[in-house]
Order: C-alpha cells, then structure tokens, then sequence
C-alpha cells in the first residue's frame, strides 16, 4: 500500500528474518522516533503464509533486497462479469460500513480517504477492523499517523469512526444488524479480509436485505 513519506531503509535491518508480522511485536518498535527518516516511498504488508510469501522475509534480509513489480491501479471501475458496487457514499447509499481482517486494511485505507472527504455531507461512515495481535495495528497507525486505538477501543480517522477488535472475531450478523438499525438512507458495506470473513459479512448482507434493509455488499480482493 502506498505509504504516506515513510521510509524503512534504516528500521529493515533489525528486523526478523523469519517470523510472521502480525504474530511478534517487531513490527511496532521498528520505527523508534529517534531514528526515523522520511522519505518518499512505499510500505508493502504481506501476509506470510506458505509458497511464495514464506520466502519474502528470507529476501528481504539478502543485500539484493526484493525486486517488486507494480502494476498500475484499474480503480473501483473496472470491468467485470458481476461487478461490485463503487464503494462511494450517494444519495442512495449515503452510509459506508468498511469491514477490514488483518492486512484487508490495506485495501480499505485508500477507499476511506477518499469516503472521509464527502460522507459528512451524506451520512455515516465507520470501519470495524479485526486483527489477531496488536504489531499490524501500531505499524499502520504509525505509517498514518494516528494515535494507538488499543484492544477493543474507538478512535477517530478523520470523519470516520473506528472499532479494533484484537485477537477476537467480529460477529457480523450482529454488528451489522445494529448498525443499520437506526441509519437513514441506504448502506454499501465494503469488507477486505479472509474467505471466511468474507463469506460471513455476504450471509449478513443478503439476510439484511431480504427483510428489507437497503444495503449492499463490495468485496476487495484478500489473495492473489
């Protein structure tokens, strides 16, 4: 994900070489204030999990470093056989509940920077973000220069209000029947986040609509 001036040129080499970032604490003290430079740059957070990715935090320690390419974004407009919903507040859908598990967040970010602009003016936008341990947390705080929310706290991002849940899942079907409960105007939920997360939050949706809640459902890719 783009970063926002961050530079880790100084921070990388201490580093692990072989642990997962959401699982150690490394991730949260490798940006000691004192050492800090700011660059222009930008911050990839991979989930480690077999195949390639097992591989990266090997690479990332050799003096070659990681040759990454990066393909230009298509936007939330690209064609697809069943395309999703633009993830924008309207008149219709004024509300925006973001869904983010783990590195989902990564896809989140860019779409709540540009919703927190103009959903003041339409209506509510909040994002519920669950992660199994804090490091992820406090490394994407810091990259955005936010305040550490904490297990289970409430913080703001610009206009849109945010819920962490550490180490613990969201029950969705609750979470988004009292959300929309009280909202005025139509509802897009957006979720980024494991096939199960994902699978969950669609369920949620459909049974919302079926009782007739105006809401719809966009879903950013998690995987390759």
């Amino acid at each position: 994900m783009p970063g926002q001036g961050s530079a880790l040129s100084r921070a990388r080499s201490s580093s692990p070489s072989s642990e997962d970032v959401e699982k150690t604490g490394a991730v949260a003290t490798i940006l000691p204030s004192t050492t800090v430079i700011r660059e222009p740059g930008t911050t990839f957070y991979v989930r480690r999990r077999g195949g390639l990715t097992a591989k990266f935090t090997q690479l990332a320690q050799s003096s070659k470093g990681t040759i990454v390419l990066v393909e230009s974004s298509y936007g939330p407009e690209q064609m697809s056989i069943i395309p999703s919903p633009t993830a924008r507040p309207s008149l219709q859908y004024p509300n925006t509940i973001f869904i983010a598990g783990g590195v989902g967040i990564t896809a989140v970010i860019p779409l709540l920077n540009h919703t927190s602009t103009i959903s003041p003016a339409l209506g509510v936008s909040k994002l519920f973000w669950g992660v199994r341990t804090e490091p992820l947390v406090r490394s994407v705080e810091q990259l955005l220069g936010q305040e550490h929310i904490g297990s289970g706290g409430t913080s703001r991002w610009k206009n849109i209000e945010v819920t962490l849940s550490v180490g613990k899942r969201f029950d969705l079907q609750a979470l988004l029947e009292a959300e929309l409960s009280n909202v005025q105007g139509g509802t897009t939920v957006v979720v980024c986040g494991p096939p199960g997360m994902a699978d969950d939050a669609r369920v949620a949706v459909t049974a919302l609509g079926r009782k007739g809640v105006v809401v719809r459902l966009t879903e950013e890719s998690f995987s390759w």
